[in-house]
């Protein structure tokens, strides 16, 4: 048994927050996958300012270099690149399994970090409000 955290758990330094899915819309539009123009789309599980659970029906490889945009409910997009960093299998609310892409931002500026960041703890403070009535 391995008892070492999954290098992805262990990399984080940021907050994150979990998107629920019958909660707020949250999508990511894919618009270059490895540099090739695409249009593909994913429902955004987690995010937080150094990246995002992604899940996706399209074949999105640990590696795979994706660009696109971020769009949430009430906020204004955010266009993003990140890598791919792995791969694992999470059940969704219909109790199937679904891929999730842990994705890890890159090319971050400091007013693009603090926008996510911004973003994120927007988010939280939606949840926990609507949630904790």
């Amino acid at each position: 048994m391995n008892d070492k955290p999954r290098k992805t758990e262990q990399d984080r330094n940021a907050f994150r927050v979990n998107l629920p899915e019958d909660g707020i819309s949250a999508k990511f539009n894919i618009q270059r996958v490895d540099n090739v123009e695409v249009k593909m789309a994913g429902r955004i599980a987690n995010l937080s300012a150094g990246g995002m659970g992604l899940v996706t029906t399209d074949n999105l490889k640990v590696g795979a270099a994706i660009s696109g945009v971020i769009v949430i409910e009430h906020h204004k997009p955010i266009e993003v690149s990140a890598n791919v960093v792995d791969v694992r299998t999470q059940l969704n609310l219909q109790n199937k399994e679904d891929l999730l892409r842990a994705c890890r931002f890159t090319n971050m500026t400091a007013t693009l970090d603090q926008k996510i960041a911004a973003l994120v703890n927007d988010l939280h403070r939606k949840l926990y409000t609507r949630y904790s009535k």
